[in-house]
């Protein structure tokens, strides 16, 4: 993994400098050409950056000790409610300086480029009806263990449109777990223990996507 970190903390300093200085400055320029060419070394065509319960995970890999320029890079992808990037092999610096520019400001619109893929990370039962996505042209199954073994699929979604039609999908049959934090409100932290109830046989994944459900909707109820 040492391109794929070397290429994080260069666009982490790119960011920095683009938010410093200006996109086009010499600086900053200096910084996405060292990300361009850590990228150009991979060995596969592109690097996938997904934030999945706010872990960085980078080709379907977690990298569980992002560093400094890692977590820089965490939180500005959070502030914009960003949770997938494809870096594609080929990206050039105008890109680059384009997406980069439009992370900063609260205000801009991200979009893809050819390059460059922007979008969102959901999850819904595997072989649910009335997919929204119209076919799933913008929705790509991607490989997150704990929940595929519990019958769940992680999805991305590139682009606005996709964005749109992913929020539907969130309704993952765990509405149990939606209903009793709803129960309980909001406040500094809680304690959700599995408890005695459940039956031997049931699968450990089972149990393991239910504590990523909880990660995941117990956000809005924290102060």
């Amino acid at each position: 993994m040492k391109h794929e970190l070397l290429f994080i903390t260069h666009l982490s300093i790119a960011a920095s400098n683009c938010s410093l200085y200006s996109k086009d400055h010499s600086m900053t320029e200096q910084s996405i050409g060292r990300a361009l060419g850590a990228l150009e070394k991979l060995s596969v065509d592109r690097l996938e950056i997904m934030l999945v319960e706010g872990d960085l995970v980078l080709n379907k890999e977690a990298c569980r000790e992002a560093g400094l320029h890692g977590n820089s890079m965490i939180r500005r992808l959070e502030r914009r409610g960003i949770s997938r990037v494809d870096f594609i092999k080929g990206l050039s610096a105008a890109e680059m300086k384009t997406f980069l520019s439009a992370l900063l400001h609260q205000s801009a619109d991200i979009s893809s480029t050819p390059h460059l893929k922007v979008g969102a990370i959901s999850i819904r039962t595997m072989g649910a009806e009335g997919d929204p996505s119209g076919g799933g042209a913008f929705l790509q199954q991607l490989t997150y263990p704990c929940l595929h073994s519990a019958g769940l699929e992680l999805l991305h979604a590139f682009d606005d449109i996709a964005a749109k039609a992913v929020v539907a999908l969130l309704g993952i049959h765990l509405d149990g777990i939606a209903e009793i934090l709803e129960g309980y409100g909001k406040g500094s932290g809680h304690v959700f223990n599995l408890g005695h109830g459940i039956h031997p046989a049931i699968p450990p994944e089972h149990a393991g996507a239910m504590i990523e459900a909880v990660h995941e909707l117990s956000r809005p109820y924290h102060t």
